[in-house]
């Protein structure tokens, strides 16, 4: 017998124990010194199975009478029910089922499909799936569900570690052979990693109806499953979600039986506790909500391919990720990468625009489709912002937002629309992300605050289509920013406005957990450096907020634009407690920061320059670190450190030592040493200083400003001086550019590496 018969008995088998799950430990077995492929015996029933790849009509004439032939010898023996199958592996003959219907008496003749349909129906499943929504795959400002996506632009993905692009089409295509394939996909909200599920669950779908496929595509959305910690309840309720008739147990026994590849979508939605009041729980309550996820992938069978999908910054470090998702072994990490520039154009083209974008605006699928759908990507309005910084832009964009919106109505002018969306991307602050789930009554309130009159019927309809909120679900009426960096260049008006009336506003950052992101964060340090906010009254704000038990993250943001901005200097001390920051960078060697503290404080990313005397640091107190960058290990940190918990430093990171060790020309080393730290680490700019940071030696450090230059002659990077220093900002068109020649930079045929090996 070939090893493709073996594997379909195998499989057939597998079927069996699973629908006499009574006997589930039979087999194979010997009648009369003939073997039968499988006999099972339940409390009423024996049941006979032979099966065949061949589709011979004298081989299937051969398996049906020795089938009978026991099936008779069987109900002379036993008092019970006694069953016959012959079970071919394709779709049977006309000639195979005319020339055993003399059997049928005693043998059903089955294709596998149908055997396995016995246990589950997966072509009724995949019908009942295929109208349910994929994820987050919705219209961006009505949110309903999209499930005929028309134009569609597969986004490309790339392995975390290497840098290399992986080819999507190749994926599916062994997954559609039943090839074992084991990854997490990564990706910022509204990068296309629901819409590449739902591509590849559609491209599966279309082989197994053809027969093409051996197993079904199972896709959960996790946000349906919250609280739920057991794979065969979330199974039948998904079952039950998306109408399928059957037996929702059915697709516990189709699981069980590894005839299914899982699709697990949205895992950063899934509700976990409450931080119990101190930060230091924060992983252990992650950790604790994804029990649902690493259940799935302890249970499922080994030959089950699994999918998962979620928000890449949801854990502070891959190792945590790897920890609470349970994918340390056998799986790959992918990432979801924005569309290149001409994959945006074309994506544009299809919605009937072609204005030039501008180079800070990400080109993330779901931000562009909002964005083109209101109509903000205009020729006009995408020139007037080209020219700024990623800050100054997203203010720009926000102003003329703002100023189109007012139009709809002539009580509101552009600056209480503006506040507005400011005090509501502070109130959406309370959810994780910061991206908010507003529910209509607050909203309706914050209506009246702002513009000092109950919205009547004409302001219920601007408050339905305000801009950039999108409604969170067609459950209900709350609201959701459709973009992270649109919320987080809002965020910055309620802090200005604190900041000036320290006294007034603290209540609105009570609930406040999403920290300020760079945007906000350099909005408010520009007006600092440009005069507009003195520096007296910048610290007599941080003091007032950190001195309020409520508003722990508001002093943590204030610190962080402290540690912005040189002109600020103050001599108290001032202590943060209990909040969190998503990049604290220290690189200001003059700056006096030691009456600083933090205490029980989470950063997800801190670097600090080697320029930085340990004397200027501030003090960290019990504080946990997602990645510390400047130092080496536990052994390396100064006494400003105290009881700290670090999951890794980035100095010692394996692909910075690789690099730095590596036998390759010293130009060609320090070219991906400095395109790492511009292009992949967190952070919309470096000083600098930061590209000399590490294990580079002095030999190699004069080589630092040639490979800039380099950069800057082939648009990979702009050099700009702001406050004094001189930073470099990463042109995001190029990321597609820098991943490939990271994957490959010795084999690679750009001109940058060409010109960097002869340095």
């Amino acid at each position: 017998m070939t090893n493709g018969g073996r594997s379909f008995e195998d499989d057939v088998r597998r079927v069996a124990r699973l629908l006499w799950s009574e006997d589930a430990f039979s087999g194979a077995a010997l009648v009369d010194g003939r073997e039968r492929d499988g006999i099972f015996e339940t409390r009423d029933t024996v049941n006979i199975v032979e099966c065949t790849i061949s589709r011979n009509r004298d081989k299937a004439v051969e398996d049906a009478k020795k089938t009978a032939e026991t099936v008779q010898k069987f109900r002379k023996d036993r008092p019970k029910h006694i069953n016959g199958w012959l079970i071919t592996l394709h779709e049977p003959t006309a000639d195979q089922r005319t020339a055993t219907q003399r059997f049928s008496h005693s043998v059903r003749l089955l294709s596998f499909d149908q055997f396995r349909s016995l246990l589950f129906n997966g072509r009724q499943y995949l019908r009942c799936r295929a109208d349910y929504r994929f994820g987050s795959v919705a219209d961006p400002i009505t949110k309903a569900a999209i499930i005929d996506i028309k134009n569609y632009i597969p986004v490309d993905l790339f392995e975390s570690g290497s840098q290399t692009n992986v080819n999507i089409e190749t994926t599916i295509v062994s997954l559609q052979a039943n090839e074992l394939n084991r990854f997490v996909l990564l990706g910022e909200y509204g990068s296309g990693k629901s819409v590449t599920l739902r591509n590849i669950f559609f491209r599966i779908k279309d082989s197994y109806q053809q027969n093409s496929a051996a197993s079904v595509p199972i896709y959960l959305n996790l946000r349906d499953h919250t609280g739920q910690k057991n794979p065969v309840e979330a199974l039948e309720r998904h079952a039950r979600n998306i109408g399928y008739p059957g037996n929702s147990g059915d697709l516990v026994r189709a699981w069980r039986a590894g005839f299914t590849t899982l699709l697990l979508d949205g895992f950063d939605e899934m509700a976990t506790a409450g931080w119990g009041g101190s930060l230091q729980k924060v992983r252990t309550h992650r950790y604790s909500g994804m029990t649902l996820v690493r259940k799935f992938i302890e249970e499922s069978p080994k030959e089950t391919s699994v999918i998962l999908a979620g928000r890449h910054n949801f854990f502070d470090n891959p190792k945590e990720m790897a920890h609470s998702l349970g994918v340390e072994k056998g799986f790959s990490i992918l990432n979801t990468s924005d569309f290149t520039e001409e994959q945006a154009k074309s994506f544009l083209k299809s919605l009937g625009i072609s204005a030039n974008l501008p180079g800070w605006m990400p080109r993330r699928p779901l931000l562009l489709a909002y964005l083109a759908a209101r109509g903000f990507l205009t020729p006009s309005i995408t020139a007037e912002s080209s020219k700024l910084s990623p800050a100054a832009g997203w203010d720009n964009l926000l102003t003329m937002i703002c100023e189109r919106e007012a139009q709809q109505d002539d009580r509101l002018d552009p600056t209480t629309v503006r506040t507005l969306l400011e005090r509501l991307s502070t109130l959406a602050r309370a959810t994780e992300d910061g991206r908010g789930r507003i529910d209509i009554l607050t909203i309706q309130n914050t209506f009246r605050d702002i513009a000092g009159f109950p919205p009547d019927e004409a302001a219920q309809q601007f408050i339905l289509r305000l801009p950039a909120l999108g409604p969170t679900s067609l459950e209900d009426s709350s609201r959701e920013f459709v973009d992270g960096q649109i919320a987080d260049a809002a965020r910055a008006g309620d802090v200005l406005r604190f900041i000036d009336h320290p006294h007034n506003n603290g209540y609105l950052f009570e609930g406040a957990v999403c920290p300020l992101g760079e945007i906000s964060t350099n909005l408010i340090s520009e007006r600092i450096s440009d005069g507009h906010l003195k520096p007296a009254v910048f610290v007599n704000a941080i003091k007032i907020a950190a001195q309020n038990d409520e508003n722990e993250q508001l002093a943590m943001d204030l610190a962080v634009v402290l540690t912005r901005s040189p002109e600020i200097s103050f001599k108290d001390k001032i202590v943060i407690q209990g909040a969190v920051c998503d990049h604290l960078l220290l690189d200001d060697a003059t700056r006096q920061l030691s009456n600083l503290i933090f205490d029980d404080c989470l950063f997800h990313m801190c670097e600090i320059s080697k320029d930085v005397p340990p004397t200027n640091i501030p003090q960290f107190n019990n504080c946990l670190f997602g990645v510390l960058d400047g130092y080496f290990g536990k052994d390396d940190l100064p006494k400003n450190f105290v009881n700290p918990d670090i999951s890794e430093f980035a100095l010692a990171a394996e692909t910075s030592a690789q690099i730095l060790h590596a036998d390759i020309p010293e130009g060609l080393k320090i070219l991906l040493v400095v395109l790492r730290k511009l292009y992949l680490q967190s952070g919309a700019a470096r000083q600098e200083s930061a590209f000399y940071r590490g294990a580079i030696d002095s030999r190699s450090a004069h080589l630092v400003p040639e490979v800039l230059k380099l950069l800057a002659k082939q648009g990979l990077a702009e050099e700009v001086r702001h406050r004094g220093k001189d930073l470099w900002l990463p042109n995001r068109k190029e990321s597609a550019r820098v991943r490939k020649i990271l994957s490959s930079p010795m084999t690679s045929s750009d001109d940058l590496v060409s010109e960097a090996k002869s340095l």
